[in-house]
């Protein structure tokens, strides 16, 4: 299952997009094109940790073509979700079956729509509210339980990794542990607390550490007086057999440093790495039918190597898992690895919107698209990141037109213009093949 097409109109700056997609999306674009407002109208219709006063939108959120939004009944905002392949696993299929479309039951629909909820013309924003229904029917309700199975999750750009796993609360590790810890014998539980309990009264009678806590207990008395005296005292972390997995801890560097003395790029995979197992175990434990990850940025944290490791794993994953990846970046690195088909390029077009030109339905023969797909090396792949595109015959003609722009004074860089190498003659296939056009 996956999202097969996204739908959005008069929302921020897109005017209306209708965009294919595919199991998993790469969205591309300059800045301020819409790849963070498509990933919000995602999260509009499906994510339930998204509170309902967030959901009840202002009216700087329509399109800013709409000069009126109150004007003749008021004007709304929509946005379709569709999946496909629902009816492959019977959990699915009995979330989505009700929200079928009725010219094609193959395809299951959920929408928000931010309209006027009043009599007559809508004044303020009071006169709008929303509402999520399914199969294009606004009388079919979709119910909390679809939305909390079907679960789309977002990795912010500037997400904090290192407190995230450090706090035991939000850690992504925690599920894992306590689930493993569950399965624990009780017997061995209690053995593991009594002797972690032996050793820390052996290390609570050592004469420095007795000696220290008299010296502090005796500064705290004097400072404080015996009225304001807290008792402190030295003890270890609790041993109750119930609560040992919070004690548990990831370390790293073969157990010499806590995750959290990590590097910002190494915290971040992990935090990646335990999440994904997370929504796995979620599965597994029938919490979740359906994962939907959003990642935004995440060129921001590592290293280019390491982009093309870690999403050229992700986007070659096994088609039936029912997880879908929905990556925004500005990274040549990432966008190289990606599957011709994931790829979605975001463009600004000014007063008249933002445009979305999806890759996923792109009519080329195998050969062509393998063609394509080996051209696309990291330096490359910036076309796809560019306002315009010149391509030449080899190296020399790649260092020299640059130079010969600037000359005539002008900037290729600050244009947003890419001079690409072919390697040869036959421009046809970079050319001819449409995908220029389309991008």
């Amino acid at each position: 299952m996956h999202i097969s097409r996204v739908q959005i109109r008069n929302f921020r700056n897109f005017k209306s997009i209708d965009v294919p997609m595919s199991k998993n999306s790469v969205l591309i674009g300059e800045n301020r094109a819409g790849k963070s407002n498509f990933i919000h109208a995602l999260r509009l219709v499906l994510d339930t940790s998204l509170p309902d006063r967030s959901r009840s939108l202002k009216i700087s959120d329509f399109w800013d073509g709409i000069e009126d939004p109150f004007a003749e009944g008021g004007s709304a905002i929509e946005i379709d979700v569709d999946f496909v392949g629902f009816e492959a696993n019977p959990a699915t299929h009995a979330l989505l079956a009700d929200f079928r479309v009725a010219d094609d039951h193959t395809v299951a629909r959920i929408s928000y729509r931010f309209r006027p909820d009043c009599e007559g013309e809508p004044s303020s924003e009071a006169d709008f509210d929303y509402i999520i229904f399914g199969g294009g029917d606004e009388t079919r309700s979709v119910p909390s339980k679809t939305r909390k199975r079907l679960v789309l999750d977002v990795l912010h750009a500037l997400r904090d990794a290192e407190s995230d796993l450090a706090n035991w609360r939000r850690s992504p590790l925690r599920p894992l542990v306590e689930d493993a810890f569950s399965r624990v014998p009780d017997s061995d539980l209690v053995s593991v607390s009594s002797a972690i309990e032996g050793a820390g009264e052996a290390l609570l009678k050592l004469t420095e550490i007795t000696t220290l806590e008299a010296t502090l207990r005796g500064k705290l008395l004097a400072i404080g007086g015996p009225r304001n005296d807290i008792d402190a005292k030295f003890g270890i972390l609790s041993t109750d057999p119930s609560r040992l997995a919070n004690i548990l801890k990831l370390f790293i560097d073969g157990g010499s440093r806590e995750i959290g003395d990590a590097s910002l790029g190494s915290a971040n995979l992990a935090l990646l790495t335990l999440q994904l197992a997370e929504y796995e175990w979620k599965r597994a434990q029938n919490e979740q039918d359906f994962t939907i990850i959003a990642i935004e940025e995440p060129e921001a944290h590592l290293h280019p190597q390491l982009q093309r490791k870690v999403f050229s794993t992700l986007f070659q994953g096994n088609l039936e898992t029912p997880q879908s990846l929905i990556v925004t970046t500005h990274s040549p690195n990432i966008a190289s690895v990606t599957p011709f088909n994931q790829i979605v390029l975001f463009k600004d077009h000014g007063s008249s919107g933002s445009t979305a030109h999806s890759l996923a339905s792109l009519s080329l023969g195998v050969q062509e698209k393998e063609d394509l797909q080996g051209y696309l090396t990291a330096s490359r792949a910036e076309i796809f990141f560019s306002s315009g595109v010149i391509f030449v015959e080899g190296p020399s003609e790649e260092a020299l037109l640059p130079a010969f722009a600037s000359a005539l004074g002008h900037d290729l860089d600050a244009l947003g213009i890419t001079v690409c190498s072919v390697d040869g003659v036959d421009f046809e296939p970079y050319v001819g093949s449409g995908l220029i056009t389309r991008i």
